[in-house]
């Protein structure tokens, strides 16, 4: 008999733990109305022929608990982070297809390099880039040329490492699977998208070094310039991917722009050496293919402090690293016009 006083304290306990969780959570969000999860960035994944986009018509907020960034995000009736009408384009006005990098992931959009290149050249530069790799970007200008679009001259936005893979693998070969699961890995991308509690405890411990370190140990914290990826080199990669983009650029007059891994700065010297050559023999193959191509890790480079370029907790280029970008293009571009 004594099995149901357990059970309703049990009951009791969970009911009081539901509603204090609730309480929390919302007594959040009156509090700091900022880290309401529905206005921060996400995006709608695409189906069949439709890309990723953002939310079309949406104002947004992206904000980083680290403190690196706190920006607005526009999505405009496309789906696209730009204020331009397709309809308006005309042929000779540039078309940017990128990833995260080419979005502006962190910084404002009058910071981003396509802007930059925009005013600079006194020619629109109609921005479709969304996160995802080359087999997105083919989807992404299907869609804007079926609502407009006019391409003609094309910047093709390759981030080393999102698309330094073998795309002609049959789609039943995945990857392996991560080395971080159970219930930590299984809550957190919920906890992320849903509670503003967690976001405001998260902005905290960033800034506590003990506590930061044994969430990473845990699984709740990515570690951001530690965690950088470091690929073995693969010339299968690197002339598979080089393939892929010469697939995309055929039919437009294109320009490569390589979106180097943050890799060639961060990790041991073996691994910053690997980095290196696999950039370099990445730009040798676009180069013997026919393409052009502009080398933003050689820009990076001439600078003094080449990570200025990036957040300090984030892989993406800090406004410094866009504009050492597009300070690049605009030189190539003017060249070559």
């Amino acid at each position: 008999m004594k099995f149901k006083p357990l059970l309703t304290n049990f009951f009791l306990v969970t009911i009081s733990i539901a509603v204090t969780a609730v309480g929390i959570e919302y007594g959040t969000r009156l509090m700091y109305p900022a880290l309401e999860p529905s206005g921060h960035l996400r995006f709608v994944k695409g189906n069949g022929e439709i890309p990723t986009l953002g939310p079309r018509n949406t104002r947004l907020r992206q904000i980083k608990n680290t403190g690196d960034f706190d920006v607005t995000v526009n999505f405009n009736k496309y789906g696209f982070r730009d204020s331009k009408n397709l309809e308006d384009s005309a042929p000779g006005d540039y078309f940017l297809v990128g990833d995260s990098l080419s979005i502006g992931w962190g910084v404002e959009e009058e910071e981003r390099y396509s802007n930059l290149i925009q005013a600079a050249l006194g020619r629109k530069v109609f921005n479709l880039s969304i996160p995802g790799d080359m087999d997105n970007f083919e989807k992404v200008l299907g869609y804007a040329k079926k609502n407009g679009a006019k391409i003609t001259r094309l910047l093709l936005a390759i981030s080393m490492s999102i698309n330094l893979k073998n795309f002609e693998k049959k789609a039943e070969e995945k990857p392996a699977p991560s080395p971080r699961s159970g219930i930590v890995a299984t809550l957190k991308p919920i906890l992320m998208t849903h509670s503003a509690f967690y976001f405001l405890v998260t902005s905290f411990v960033h800034k506590n070094e003990m506590l930061k370190k044994k969430a990473i140990e845990l699984g709740f914290l990515n570690p951001s310039i530690e965690g950088v990826a470091h690929l073995p080199f693969s010339r299968e990669n690197i002339n598979s991917m080089t393939r892929r983009a010469a697939r995309l650029a055929e039919k437009y007059e294109t320009t490569i722009i390589i979106g180097h891994s943050r890799g060639l700065w961060f990790g041991t010297e073996d691994e910053k050496k690997t980095a290196w050559r696999t950039h370099k023999a990445v730009i040798a193959q676009f180069k013997k293919i026919g393409l052009k191509v502009i080398d933003i890790g050689q820009a990076f480079s001439e600078d003094d402090d080449p990570q200025k370029n990036y957040f300090a907790n984030d892989g993406h280029w800090s406004p410094k690293g866009h504009a050492s970008a597009a300070r690049a293009i605009i030189k190539h571009l003017k060249a070559k016009n």
